[in-house]
């Protein structure tokens, strides 16, 4: 074989590697960890996880440096987000209750490499989380001592280089809080979820008390008072001191706020019924939690004018200035209970995540092994709580928080991609239970189909639908182009060309001041950039979809996942450049991590082909039925036989 031949081969063998699926299990509820959760565990863990970073740590910097007055839109914005979210990994949760989330799904979907980028990035984001809230669990508690900590620190330790993104002092007190829950989450999951839900009750009532204190001492006035000069960050003053693009870049940072509902769904190998559980407590979690920040912020920027808020303890500080101490104590104390609901939040899903990934071989084994009677991943939390400590020593939360939106926005924009390609795969791709039908019978005229019998008419004959899932539909068989598209990758090129499109677009709109000044270069791109989604879009829309999963299913697809792909777009590019790097070093290191030891010892890789799940279907004359029962649901796992 030639030189040529062999590098050509080479390289679909590695194209081969890197997006191989992951081979679901027999039994999806089969598990070394405890199924005990609940409904209720599950809604409690979204609502402590996200209630505390959002108010207590994010309000007052996206206030005074962003949005002004209008932070509550930036709040309404990156919920709706966060929704639309929720929606897909809803979907895959119920679908898949497995540890890993985002992970996992990408992993069945859309390959290895992808799924182990999402993973990373989990990993960055709840790692990252646990530093961050615990830095301002750690502010709360010295503003409370009136600062004693923090100059305690610098008067003999001293400052850092704040120039290069390190914090102004060292925090030693935030890792004794992330040693202290990570404890907790090794004693085992009944022990995190009940603490959780006492602290996330205790919240909800807190949160109502400042509420109602801040709306009684409300100005209107604050929110048209122009900001003096010489105050840093403090923009034009006004209801909008920065613009629209503030209330973007506020809501790029506001979605940290939201990182909880993916953590539901992380929780999904450790729930007792996850096909129901995930998609109620993702719902609930995230409209009880959007409701908090808006009447929140509300109440902040009507009590003091944004360019004076604290954002180390924002509403700490705003009721001080209204001399109301009583009511500092009570959002001190409240702040310090939530917060360290997220942070234990946090601190249970990133083990999970490592969990899941050393599972199938990504990173290292060592941080799959699961104590035997605590049943916990006790490796993974001691590593984890580690790297948490250090990043919160030399950390700030305003770097924290950018850095960790960032990871998360990506892995929630591939899991509603992953949702469209999923709804169009065919049924040789598909490994999920359909609903049941009474038989299957050979295609006599199409190989690309497989008719399933749904019932018998008034005559006794069989009732035949043509499953063309992830296929043309025959109206659009002959459309140029289109039509020539190897078979069941269709919409997955279409997905890739509109997220092509969609940054294009997004880029013009953000960025490209000739669109503003109506230069007709610029329109023109636009309109370009604009058709191209819409072209790519209806490509996808002219595949037959699969509607017939027995699980959740998100509404409007792919409508609604790809609103959220763009949304999560336009996020991503108001981040900062510095976020970006950071994260770009993150992926290096993730990377090496991979290509040197992942990729080597993928479980998919090393699995014997006997492991590997497939349904076979008897032949008969006329007529393939199922090898199991005909009334139960079809697992379509691998490529059912066909008849001459």
């Amino acid at each position: 074989m030639s030189s040529d031949g062999k590098c050509h081969q080479g390289a679909v063998r590695a194209w081969t590697a890197l997006m191989r699926t992951k081979t679901l299990d027999k039994d999806l509820m089969e598990t070394p960890l405890k199924r005990c959760l609940s409904t209720i565990h599950l809604t409690f863990f979204g609502i402590g996880q996200m209630a505390g970073a959002g108010v207590y740590v994010l309000t007052g910097a996206v206030a005074k440096d962003h949005a002004g007055p209008a932070t509550f839109l930036s709040y309404i914005l990156a919920g709706i987000v966060a929704f639309l979210s929720a929606l897909s990994y809803a979907e895959f949760g119920a679908r898949v209750p497995k540890a890993g989330s985002a992970y996992t799904y990408a992993y069945v979907t859309v390959g290895e490499v992808l799924a182990f980028i999402i993973g990373w990035n989990l990993l960055l984001e709840h790692c990252i989380g646990a530093a961050g809230t615990a830095r301002a669990w750690s502010a709360t508690i010295d503003s409370l001592a009136n600062g004693a900590i923090r100059n305690g620190t610098i008067r003999y330790i001293g400052t850092m280089n704040t120039e290069h993104g390190l914090a102004e002092y060292p925090d030693f007190v935030g890792p004794l809080l992330i040693i202290g829950l990570a404890i907790c989450v090794a004693f085992g999951v009944e022990a995190s979820m009940n603490l959780n839900s006492l602290i996330a009750f205790v919240n909800i009532i807190v949160t109502i008390i400042v509420v109602i204190v801040g709306f009684t001492h409300a100005d209107v006035s604050t929110w048209s008072s122009a900001a003096p000069e010489g105050v840093k960050a403090a923009g034009s003053g006004g209801f909008l001191p920065h613009g629209f693009g503030g209330v973007l870049a506020g809501a790029a940072m506001c979605f940290f706020a939201y990182i909880g509902f993916d953590s539901i769904s992380i929780a999904g190998e450790e729930t007792k019924n996850p096909a129901k559980s995930i998609p109620i407590a993702n719902g609930v979690a995230v409209t009880v939690v959007t409701i908090i920040y808006i009447m929140m912020s509300l109440a902040l920027t009507l009590m003091i004018p944004y360019y004076k808020i604290d954002p180390n303890a924002a509403f700490s500080a705003a009721f001080q200035s209204k001399h109301i101490i009583w009511a500092k104590i009570t959002v001190s104390v409240g702040a310090i209970i939530a917060i360290t609901g997220t942070t234990l939040g946090n601190m249970f899903s990133v083990p999970r995540c490592s969990y899941a990934m050393a599972s199938d071989g990504l990173i290292f084994r060592c941080l799959a092994y699961v104590h035997p009677k605590t049943q916990t991943p006790i490796i993974s939390i001691a590593v984890f709580t580690l790297i948490s400590c250090v990043l919160n020593v030399i950390l700030d939360v305003e770097h924290l928080t950018e850095f960790v939106s960032l990871g998360t926005l990506i892995a929630v924009t591939f899991v509603s991609i992953c949702v469209i390609i999923l709804r169009y795969q065919t049924l040789e791709q598909c490994q999920f239970k359909l609903e049941p039908v009474a038989s299957i019978v050979a295609s006599s005229d199409d190989d690309d189909t497989v008719q399933l019998t749904s019932g018998q008419t008034d005559d006794g004959l069989p009732v035949i639908k043509k499953k063309r899932y992830g296929l043309l539909k025959e109206r659009f068989e002959t459309v140029p182009i289109v039509s020539r598209l190897p078979r069941g990758t269709g919409v997955a090129t279409a997905t890739l060309v509109m997220c092509v499109f969609m940054i294009l677009l997004a880029s013009l709109i953000l960025f490209c001041d000739g669109l503003y000044h109506a230069a007709w270069w610029a329109i023109i791109l636009t309109i370009l950039a604009s058709l191209g989604v819409i072209v790519a879009f209806t490509v996808i829309t002219m595949h037959e979809q699969n509607t017939e999963f027995l699980t959740f299913q998100m509404p409007l697809v792919p409508l609604l996942p790809a609103i959220s792909v763009f949304l999560n777009i336009i996020f991503l590019m108001k981040l900062s450049y510095l976020a970006w790097i950071r994260f770009s070093i993150w992926m290096l290191l993730g990377f090496l991590i991979y290509f040197s030891y992942g990729v080597w010892h993928s479980k998919e890789r090393t699995k014997p082909l006997s492991t590997q799940q497939s349904v076979t279907y008897n032949t008969n004359s006329d007529q393939t039925t199922p090898t199991n029962n005909d009334v139960e649901p079809l697992e379509m796992t691998g490529d059912p036989v066909k008849t001459d």
